[in-house]
């Protein structure tokens, strides 16, 4: 897929959505892989290239929420981009979300950051989550670039306590330096583990 999105009039993105699989409730690895062809692409704040967001009859939305997502990032100018994973919980313009990742935590974002892996430009890379799903706080979530662990998240909650789930490989941002921001991903999967 060649995924092309302009920020110049604010956010913009374009995704394509799998559910078939996560509405069964059941753990599945997810994954696909991403190639960037500009080197000089960045963001000013969120580029979300893969997701997993929720829907709920008891919560008035506009679709499905975004709940987890992991996004690209530079976290300094001039810096190598990497992979960053984010808790949203349903927070949107539209919605109020719930309280998460984990039990005792408040309905706020927060985001997860690490150094283990760059994002290559003009090399193929594979991003992989592994999700068993939980409208509780019975879920987990373990997220790999290229087979090396980034994150392992444990007893958390992952959709709406009363919600379906459903992924997505995004090309979704609000701020594009250098517009029009083009990916391509390829061999998207769904998969039992």
């Amino acid at each position: 897929m060649k995924l092309t999105i302009n920020t110049e009039s604010g956010t913009a993105g374009c995704r394509q959505n799998r559910d078939v699989e996560a509405r069964s409730g059941e753990t599945f690895v997810y994954s696909a892989w991403y190639y960037l062809p500009r080197r000089e692409v960045s963001t000013r704040d969120m580029w979300n290239v893969f997701q997993f967001k929720s829907d709920s009859p008891s919560v008035v939305s506009f679709g499905t929420d975004p709940f987890w997502t992991i996004n690209i990032v530079r976290s300094r100018r001039g810096g190598p981009l990497r992979l960053v994973l984010k808790w949203k919980g349903g927070l949107t313009g539209h919605t109020q979300g719930v309280p998460g990742p984990f039990a005792h935590s408040p309905i706020q974002a927060r985001m997860y950051r690490q150094r283990r892996r760059v994002v290559p430009i003009r090399r193929w890379f594979r991003i992989s989550a592994h999700l068993k799903q939980s409208g509780a706080f019975a879920g987990r979530l373990v997220v790999r670039q290229n087979g090396v662990l980034l994150w392992d998240m444990r007893q958390i909650r992952t959709k709406y306590p009363d919600g379906r789930q459903s992924w997505s490989v995004a090309n979704y941002s609000n701020g594009i330096r250098n517009d029009p921001a083009t990916i391509f991903i390829d061999d998207a999967r769904v998969r039992m583990p």
